[in-house]
């Protein structure tokens, strides 16, 4: 199809439109133009073009709201260009659902949204809802088509953020268990393009049913807990923190985590521990993989993810059982080098609220389970409690 002077003419709105502060200076019209373009140009160059002005849409919330209007129309016609055999295409069309999938409307809309019969594949291995837009997303990150995959997995890290929309994709799948088998086994023998893909797992491991699947396969949970020292990613590392600190919200899973055959506790405080030196007796009251550690041993460089694996080993301390664990374990030692070397202050605030329950005696501490006494307001952010 042959694009008219007047189709063309939205082209040169649009640096008009770079230029304003608001999205109501876009004459009407202009959308309906550009999706006509979307839908019928056979010309690359121009889908292109017409595929910018949308991607610009996108980056005010006026301009999301244009879109949100005519999502519909809009998904359907992105849709069908996510399989484009030019990849920059397809890659653009990538780029707008993710700015699309960032904000929550926008991504109630996608999760909502009923993919067309020609693009309903019956054979997907993790989804039963196979005219859900989700589908797809698994479909590309299972694929071997590397090249879109990071950016299907920032699309299915950003819809799940609130729970209300993790529930309708979790929702979509046929055995959690086996699709975060699935999904996780991926990860670990894929590259840094499936990164966002363990940020969207933490994200689903805020509903009670996906932390059950979670804690009834230890080959899963195994896993993850490589994950958190996996070096070349800290998006990854970051995520399975994630999944085991919503693990550690009810004290009800602490007895399942703190299992010897798991050595969780080897796994949270390897990050944690640096090159120092001790003595054989400490040493040996040590878990065996904390046992001396070499010379050029590194900790953890995030700040963000210290104080993460710092929360979950409070949470795991509301309890009698973890507290005597930890005690057992003889990780005191690893914290008191750490605090030592730690910079960042929260971090630091969060150590020292750890240590303070393990130096103190269960005499002193008075109650079995921490949770079932009121907490001071400036300790309630330390144990990051529901």
């Amino acid at each position: 199809m042959l694009i008219n002077k007047n189709s063309m003419r939205v082209f040169k709105k649009w640096a008009t439109f770079r230029t304003c502060s608001k999205m109501g200076d876009v004459e009407t019209g202009t959308m309906e133009i550009l999706l006509k373009i979307l839908k019928r140009s056979e010309n690359s160059d121009t889908k292109l073009q017409a595929l910018e002005i949308l991607l610009g849409f996108t980056a005010s919330s006026d301009g999301l709201e244009t879109i949100y209007k005519d999502a519909g129309i809009i998904f359907d016609i992105l849709i069908d260009l996510m399989f484009n055999t030019d990849f920059e295409i397809a890659k653009k069309v990538y780029s707008i659902l993710i700015n699309i999938s960032a904000e929550e409307r926008g991504a109630q809309l996608l999760v909502c949204n009923k993919l067309s019969e020609k693009r309903i594949n019956i054979q997907n291995i993790i989804c039963n809802c196979e005219e859900n837009i989700v589908t797809l997303f698994f479909e590309q990150i299972l694929s071997q088509n590397t090249r879109i995959t990071e950016q299907a997995c920032i699309i299915l890290s950003n819809m799940s953020r609130k729970e209300e929309i993790a529930r309708k994709i979790f929702n979509c799948f046929k055995n959690i268990t086996e699709s975060l088998n699935i999904l996780v086994s991926h990860v670990l023998r894929s590259n840094e393009s499936h990164d966002y893909l363990v940020s969207f797992l933490s994200n689903l491991s805020q509903l009670a049913e996906v932390r059950k699947a979670f804690l009834n396969s230890d080959d899963i949970l195994e896993k993850v807990l490589m994950l958190i020292s996996f070096k070349d990613s800290a998006i990854r590392r970051k995520g399975a923190v994630g999944i085991i600190r919503n693990l550690c919200f009810s004290v009800d899973n602490h007895e399942i985590l703190l299992r010897p055959e798991l050595d969780i506790l080897s796994r949270l405080l390897l990050p944690l521990a640096g090159p120092e030196e001790f003595d054989d007796e400490d040493n040996e009251k040590l878990p065996l993989e904390l046992q001396y550690l070499p010379e050029n041993k590194i900790r953890e460089e995030d700040p963000e993810i210290r104080k993460m694996l710092i929360e979950i080993l409070i949470q795991l301390c509301t309890t009698r059982f973890g507290r005597n664990t930890m005690r057992e374990n003889n990780i005191y030692i690893i914290l008191r080098e750490y605090h030592k070397w730690e910079k960042d202050r929260s971090c630091i605030d969060a150590t020292e609220t750890l240590v303070n329950f393990l130096i103190r005696t269960e005499e002193e501490i008075g109650t079995d389970n921490l949770q079932n006494i009121e907490i001071p307001p400036d300790l309630m952010k330390s144990f990051n409690l529901p």
